[in-house]
């Protein structure tokens, strides 16, 4: 049966709460640890990646949690609602420090452990979410359709959440940089979790149609540890999410790094005012957003494997056009021109530009990767006859944390290998020439790995035909 879109956008708005939260923190929590806090940035990048590693060690817990759970209310819809009240509540704790803290000794173990509740959280609500997902649409290419619009949700939100902060939030005053201001980001905070708190009700409530009583029905395994594992290996064993877990964590590792090198480049490289970082930062989202659209037409005429590579291909194109103007003086970040007496910010508008085309291709690629978890899991419960999908999810989202955590303890690293210093207003020329390079260079070599890794991943429509058809082993050569 074809699933209202009606039903797949109040489903996406799920995203919007996730990206308003998750965003938020990849957007200007270094920038709050590191300029406002005048923690070091090691430290900064050792909190973070330990939340988030954490946050994926418990993603496959959640997954197999939300499969075995036996409920009227289903498997999905209560740990969407607990678990996306929590996270607004331990988002807003992240930002509004109790007095006394920031200037004691304390700090880092209060952003460690603020950032650990988040994590868990957000791991109790957004498995769940993703799962529900895979319930709602069941067709091939309705899939592509469904996480292009979770996708578009995501970065729409973004765009009206960290993307506007730099205006609404982050207005530079004086002589003290807008980023050096604890209140700014408490303001930001407080928005973005009630906003959250909205976003989660909405997506609870209006798929309260999809909730299927799980006392009974679609098989499941044993809820004891053994079978959890058992679960765990099985999955990491299957050769097709094998290509698809590996393509994603080494394009989601240089998203990372350039997401969090790129706010230092708005700063102190492109010397960008409060508007002009809302709209490079929004530039970006919009890109993202494009992609995710584009994501299921292309999937029409590509399939699934070549819209992938299209993307990741296009995000390397951006980036090389970036180190084609800016790294070899082609282009200075100050350059305009003034045809027929209109002055024209012209470094500005080809950075925005290139900047947007790399994070169009990654918004091409993401949510067409999660479609083709969808259909390995699909896979699986034919072969098996057991529901999986929590845990296929799950598994996606492990490794796409973990490949997160380690991003972001290198980019803390990387901040001071490139010779930043930590709540400076200035920088180093050698420091922030660095920085470009680090920056535009580690998103070109994360996706070119990536096409590397997966390359000959075979799954297309025609195959997931047969595969529905026979019931069992697949027509096409496995990898």
């Amino acid at each position: 049966m074809k699933t209202p879109f009606i039903d797949i956008a109040f489903y996406s708005t799920g995203d919007g709460a996730f990206s308003l939260t998750m965003n938020g923190i990849s957007a200007f929590s270094m920038l709050f640890y590191t300029q406002a806090l005048g923690l070091d940035y090691k430290l900064a990048g050792l909190a973070l990646s330990v939340s988030v590693f954490w946050d994926a060690l418990t993603d496959p817990i959640m997954g197999y949690l939300s499969d075995q759970t036996r409920s009227r209310f289903g498997r999905r819809h209560i740990y969407i609602l607990v678990g996306g009240l929590a996270l607004a509540t331990s988002f807003y704790f992240l930002w509004t420090i109790p007095g006394g803290i920031e200037k004691s000794g304390y700090l880092f173990w209060y952003l460690l452990i603020m950032n650990i509740l988040i994590r868990t959280a957000v791991t109790v609500f957004y498995i769940p979410f993703l799962a529900l997902g895979f319930e709602i649409c069941r067709d091939y290419h309705e899939r592509s359709i469904l996480q292009g619009a979770r996708s578009t949700a995501n970065m729409i939100a973004n765009m009206l959440g960290p993307a506007l902060a730099w205006y609404l939030f982050f207005k530079d005053i004086g002589d003290v940089p807008s980023t050096n201001v604890v209140s700014n980001y408490q303001h930001m905070g407080t928005a973005f979790s009630i906003a959250t708190v909205v976003l989660v009700l909405i997506v609870t409530l209006s798929t309260r149609k999809y909730i299927i009583d799980s006392r009974q029905g679609v098989a499941m395994e044993s809820t004891n540890i053994g079978a959890f594992f058992h679960d765990v290996k099985e999955i990491l064993r299957d050769k097709y999410s094998q290509m698809i877990y590996a393509f994603y964590a080494l394009i989601n590792q240089g998203c990372v790094l350039v997401a969090s090198l790129q706010m230092y480049l708005y700063v102190y490289y492109m010397n960008f005012s409060s508007g002009e970082k809302a709209i490079a930062h929004g530039g970006t989202m919009m890109g993202f957003a494009i992609g995710s659209v584009l994501c299921p037409i292309l999937a029409k005429k590509l399939d699934k494997k070549g819209t992938a590579l299209f993307g990741a291909g296009l995000s390397i194109v951006g980036n090389l056009l970036l180190v084609l103007f800016f790294t070899t003086g082609v282009l200075s970040p100050t350059l305009t021109l003034s045809p027929a007496g209109v002055t024209l910010p012209i470094a500005i508008i080809t950075f925005v530009i290139c900047h947007g085309l790399y994070w169009m291709g990654n918004g091409i690629l993401m949510p067409m990767t999660f479609s083709m978890v969808a259909d390995t899991a699909e896979i699986n419960k034919i072969e098996t006859g057991v529901l999986k999908d929590g845990s296929y999810g799950a598994m996606f989202s492990f490794l796409g944390k973990l490949s997160l955590s380690v991003g972001l303890f290198i980019s803390g690293n990387v901040l001071g290998w490139i010779g930043f210093v930590s709540g400076a207003a200035t920088q180093t020329p050698q420091a922030i020439g660095n920085l470009t390079i680090a920056t535009f260079w580690s998103g070109i070599l994360f996706a070119s790995l990536a096409i590397a890794a997966f390359w000959k991943y075979p799954i297309d429509k025609a195959f997931m035909v047969a595969i529905r058809q026979k019931g069992g082993e697949p027509l096409l050569p496995k990898p």
